[in-house]
């Protein structure tokens, strides 16, 4: 947080850095090879945790489980970023993936 006081003995007081709560995801998906590379491209394009994107959290959406490709309807859409470096499991046939997000106020 932002430093109010610093005392001799080097302890701070300290002020939030934001005033509400963030809201954090965490999804893990079985997915094919071309549906895993998908994925990873589109992190890499966020540059891992660096780069925010719009994320609509289904549960919020009108109707549930629908986002907006455009980016345009604010319904249950957060801004966020990847939060942690990538992990994957790759099986036979698919992969195992989980990501982590984490909203940007």
């Amino acid at each position: 947080g932002l430093i109010n006081t610093e005392y001799c003995d080097a302890s701070a007081d300290r002020s939030a850095l934001v005033t509400n709560s963030r809201k954090s995801w965490t999804l893990a998906k079985n997915l094919s090879p071309a549906d895993m590379q998908t994925l990873r491209d589109f992190w890499v394009a966020r540059k891992g945790g660096t780069l925010p994107f719009y994320f609509y959290d289904g549960m919020e959406t009108v109707p549930k489980w629908s986002w907006d490709p455009t980016g345009a309807s604010s319904t249950g859409r957060y801004i966020v970023r990847f939060e942690g470096g990538w992990a994957d499991e790759v099986l036979m046939s698919r992969s195992n993936a989980t990501i982590s997000l984490v909203e940007i106020q």
